[in-house]
């Protein structure tokens, strides 16, 4: 497990990871738009079902909860962050 010398350190590891998550998200927005218009319906259903949970914690994070949020949240959960 990582070792997080303070707060900031934790937010800009999380903030990276996320973007990241972003990242690959957005990548799969565009292959099932491919796929769609290739009409590949049942390789685009079992990618939107494989794609579903990341894109619905991408949404819910970027809209709902900000990142030094989570960092506290993240923190307390497993004991990174000293009380």
């Amino acid at each position: 497990m990582p070792s997080f010398q303070n707060r900031q350190e934790l937010v800009n590891e999380l903030e990276y990871h996320y973007f990241i998550f972003l990242l690959f998200s957005i990548f799969g927005i565009v292959e099932a738009i491919q796929l769609y218009h290739q009409k590949q319906r049942k390789e685009l259903t079992i990618y939107l079902f494989l794609l579903l949970p990341g894109l619905v914690i991408t949404v819910y994070t970027a809209t709902q909860v900000g990142l030094p949020s989570i960092a506290e949240e993240l923190g307390s959960w497993f004991g990174w962050m000293s009380q």
